[in-house]
């Protein structure tokens, strides 16, 4: 939770001074708030005082691909995703983001989130600590998902983690780039379920079947946002270890990962 904070913020930082003229200002603001529920709601801005952008702009900004000549195009290189990834993942975390600006008067971006103390002090321990942080470090797996921005997330999660992470957009991609891969290539796997080609089990089924020589070890988890018992059950019966629902949550993720990855 610390890292994904401070992987953002630095990012904001970083575009703010981009498109901040020389003789311009930048202020990173913070403020931790206790709240009823044993939560604090921690907010962070970051403003600017550079060159701004639109109100047309400045209302489409955080949907996937959007772009705009005279700013903001930092966060857009690439896929297009990058401030939909994170509306995306603050969403995922009970929070929100959002923007002030006017074209020429600079931009403030503010980050809230709704943090439990328990989970607070998890964070810290984990980003310090880092028995898990360590195990995982240039450890690659493989996280497949078919909708492009579930897939940017979720690998975008993963490597903040310090994981190494390809991606393939469906079954039989999976299939094909675990085929490819040498022996030890992949730590493990993430598999959605649904997904057009050839879904979850199927794919599983297939990697099970093959002359790899990790075939047969892989642990592979089902990604599904479908969560019943009966789920599961099919996950176990294709030949997967477990089974993550969608949005993923975090602490199912690191549990999953404290336990297959060695």
């Amino acid at each position: 939770m610390k890292l994904f904070l401070l992987h953002y913020v630095m990012n904001l930082v970083s575009n703010a001074m981009k498109f901040t003229p020389e003789g311009g200002s930048i202020r990173l603001g913070y403020l931790s708030e206790p709240m009823d529920n044993g939560r604090s709601l921690v907010t962070l801005w970051v403003k600017d005082s550079g060159v701004g952008m639109s109100e047309d702009f400045r209302d489409r900004l955080f949907q996937p691909f959007e772009q705009e000549n005279s700013s903001m195009t930092g966060f857009h290189t690439g896929s297009g995703l990058g401030l939909a990834i994170v509306k995306n993942l603050v969403e995922l975390m009970g929070g929100d983001i959002s923007v002030e600006s006017q074209l020429g008067k600079g931009s403030t971006f503010t980050l809230r989130l709704p943090l439990p103390h328990s989970v607070m002090a998890q964070a810290e321990k984990e980003s310090n600590g880092a028995n898990l942080t360590s195990r995982l470090k240039g450890r690659r797996i493989l996280f497949v998902e078919d909708n492009l921005l579930n897939r940017e997330i979720g690998v975008n999660l993963l490597e903040q983690m310090g994981l190494l992470v390809d991606s393939a957009e469906n079954g039989k991609a999976a299939v094909e780039a675990f085929e490819r891969s040498e022996a030890g290539c992949y730590s493990l796997i993430f598999m959605d379920i649904q997904m057009p080609v050839m879904n979850g089990y199927d794919a599983t089924r297939r990697i099970r079947a093959s002359s790899h020589p990790d075939a047969k070890s892989i642990p592979i988890l089902a990604l599904s946002a479908n969560a019943f018992d009966e789920d599961a059950r099919k996950s176990l019966d294709a030949g997967m270890q477990g089974h993550l629902a969608k949005p993923i949550d975090m602490t199912e993720l690191t549990k999953a990962l404290k336990k297959h990855i060695r």
